[in-house]
């Protein structure tokens, strides 16, 4: 729940910035109540809209949720993913950090 809610606030500390410290603000919110769920799939297909920053751009990429540790290897665990072996720490959709 707060890892939600921080994004949503961070987003809406960055937007209120317009205009003063900053020309123009995009946000994406991966999160409940945010634009999007964060699944795989929405979080892969959000990495375009990062790509289109420009050369003197800045990019803010805040991350929030849950992880596992295996083999000193970090997997990020989106919303959507799903225990495979609990034993070995297998999950399906995860992505190395």
């Amino acid at each position: 729940k707060y890892d939600a809610d921080d994004a949503i606030a961070i987003a809406k500390a960055f937007r209120e910035m317009e205009g003063e410290l900053f020309s123009k603000v995009y946000t994406k919110v991966l999160a409940k109540g945010g634009d999007l769920k964060p699944t795989r799939d929405n979080i892969i297909d959000s990495l375009d809209f990062i790509s289109q920053a420009g050369q003197y751009d800045y990019v803010i990429l805040f991350i929030s949720g849950h992880a596992i540790n295996k083999d000193e290897i970090y997997y990020f665990l989106p919303e959507d993913a799903r225990v495979k072996d609990k034993d070995k720490k297998t999950f399906s959709k995860c992505r190395k950090l």
